[in-house]
């Protein structure tokens, strides 16, 4: 190690009276400015979340995508009528079922006779927002797996679920409130929520609002907004017919998965805060 650190002096030593050499008599040449790389905020912010991690004990996290945690503590419900008549005629009685479970009884005369069903739909535990599923699914994916590269401890919400109705009895396991209360009592220390909302004005479309509460205490962290825009691409020099060369801003990285990441970011420098 010593030897390569000699090695590395003499070249230095060497390489500066040659460049004066090079240079004599000559004003020095201004070396080019280093164009800043716009992922070292997300890197930093990344080495920082580590390095809190580590000395928290690698605590496990609960992500809530899309979903919000309440003061509901059953699920409610309330009734759908469904209706779907069936129009023409026929030569015999027969039952025609719909897939919600209706049937219209046609008569030989061809008449008909409407059977309506009710059904039991949930009205809380549901979604937050109408965000598209498929962008939805892309940007909770890489924002789980920004978290997942620092070997985040992730809790998943519906394998939880499905484990716990395992000891409930069959009339309960349709109340989600309630499986999601049981979730939150099997020693997960941070809640995560993010909740995306359609934003036509902003430049990623939307606009997300992140909690993170320590159960334990049941406290609040941190709760902020943000459109997560991801930082710009260097800047470059360009030409402009008429007045010589002008520094131009860098192009736009704001893609889904740089969104993700940026929001994954942001959210892991609230914690280190």
């Amino acid at each position: 190690m010593r030897r390569l650190a000699l090695v590395v002096a003499a070249l230095a030593a060497l390489a500066t009276p040659a460049a004066a050499q090079y240079r004599e008599g000559q004003p020095e040449v201004r070396a080019p400015r280093l164009e800043a790389d716009p992922d070292t905020p997300a890197n930093a912010a990344l080495n920082a979340f580590a390095n809190w991690y580590a000395a928290a004990g690698r605590p496990r996290l609960l992500f809530f995508w899309n979903r919000q945690l309440t003061d509901e503590t059953t699920t409610r419900r309330t009734d759908k009528v469904i209706e779907d008549r069936t129009y023409g005629e026929s030569t015999s009685g027969e039952t025609t079922s719909t897939r919600f479970g209706e049937a219209t009884l046609k008569e030989t005369d061809g008449s008909e006779r409407k059977v309506t069903s009710r059904e039991s739909e949930a009205i809380t535990g549901r979604v937050y927002s109408a965000v598209n599923p498929k962008a939805s699914d892309l940007l909770e994916t890489v924002f789980v797996n920004t978290f997942l590269t620092v070997g985040v401890d992730v809790a998943d919400r519906d394998a939880l679920i499905r484990r716990l109705s395992l000891a409930n009895p069959q009339a309960e396991r349709g109340d989600i409130q309630f499986l999601e209360s049981q979730a939150l009592a099997t020693g997960i220390p941070y809640l995560v929520e993010i909740l995306p909302s359609p934003e036509p004005g902003s430049p990623t479309g939307l606009l997300f609002t992140v909690k993170i509460k320590h159960l334990p205490t049941s406290s609040l962290r941190a709760q902020f907004q943000t459109r997560a825009v991801p930082p710009a691409g260097p800047s470059r020099i360009v030409p402009v017919p008429g007045v010589g060369f002008q520094r131009q801003a860098g192009e736009s990285r704001t893609t889904p998965p740089l969104v993700a990441v940026q929001l994954a970011t942001e959210t892991m420098a609230r914690f280190v805060r």
